[in-house]
């Protein structure tokens, strides 16, 4: 774990408490250096405060840098005819921390964005196919270590095209967005929704069963179907459904197996779900 993980898996309250021990130490090199300029130094409780807890306490560290900055100033100073200018000192210090305070969110912003894109499908904001194959790589070190049981439920759109050519493709991109929407909404906290290709989707259920993915596909199934006839849009659902009691080697075969399996229910008049249970790694090869 680099040192950018490490933070960033660490509590808001822990960095901010980090971030003021910070601003605490520079403040108090600031007051013993005297003459020497100190203030830049500011700078790093600013930033890292910034960049792990967002642009609101930024913008408070800034001010609390400021006025210390400030304090050690005034005192310092001897003479009151040079006073007046350190409340102009302040005020340029200040404006310069606010400055670099809201640049770096931005920054912060547009990066979390574009990490964010890079990961998920641009229309459907599901899980990309590269960021699942991460995500089932993984889960499938995961299983084999506590040997757990891992289901893997792959979709198909049947008659997605008679939309896309007949409602327009206007139509067919707001279909596949509530397809997320509403698998999303039947999903526990560790499920997952991936879409894989234009029409096909993948749901991941780590630590589920057999009968666990039974009841929460066939939920999935009518919830879709429900979505499909209150728009009137001709689309039906092939699902394969795989519950790998000793999860395969790689995610290749994985995916392999699930996509046969819903072939299987495609083929055999779509609108139906194939049930599949793996016990051993051998019956994938």
């Amino acid at each position: 774990m680099n040192i950018f993980n490490f933070f960033s898996s660490k509590s808001k309250a822990f960095l901010i408490t980090l971030g003021a021990g910070l601003v605490g130490v520079v403040g108090l090199f600031d007051y013993l250096t005297g003459d020497i300029p100190f203030s830049l130094f500011y700078l790093i409780p600013i930033c890292f405060i910034t960049w792990y807890t967002g642009m609101h306490t930024g913008i408070l560290t800034s001010f609390a840098c400021a006025l210390i900055y400030f304090f050690d100033q005034y005192t310092d100073i001897r003479i009151p005819y040079y006073q007046p200018l350190v409340y102009w000192n302040t005020f340029i210090i200040l404006g310069f921390f606010l400055v670099v305070t809201c640049s770096l969110a931005k920054l912060k912003a547009a990066l979390d964005k574009e990490r964010i894109h890079a990961r998920t499908d641009y229309l459907t904001e599901a899980l990309n196919g590269r960021s699942f194959r991460e995500l089932v790589e993984t889960g499938l070190i995961r299983a084999k270590r506590y040997k757990s049981q891992m289901t893997v439920a792959y979709i198909d759109l049947d008659n997605f095209k008679i939309v896309n050519d007949g409602l327009g493709h206007s139509v067919g991109d707001e279909l596949l967005r509530r397809v997320v929407q509403t698998i999303r909404g039947n999903l526990r906290r560790t499920d997952t929704v991936a879409r894989l290709g234009g029409d096909e989707f993948a749901i991941l259920l780590p630590e589920t069963s057999s009968e666990q993915a039974r009841i929460l596909v066939d939920r999935i199934q009518e919830s879709l179907l429900k979505v499909m006839r209150t728009n009137d849009w001709p689309v039906t659902l092939s699902i394969g459904v795989v519950s790998f009691v000793s999860p395969p080697s790689t995610f290749d075969e994985l995916i392999r197996v699930a996509d046969s399996t819903m072939y299987c229910a495609k083929s055999g008049g779509k609108n139906q779900v194939n049930y599949v249970v793996i016990w051993d790694e051998s019956a994938t090869t």
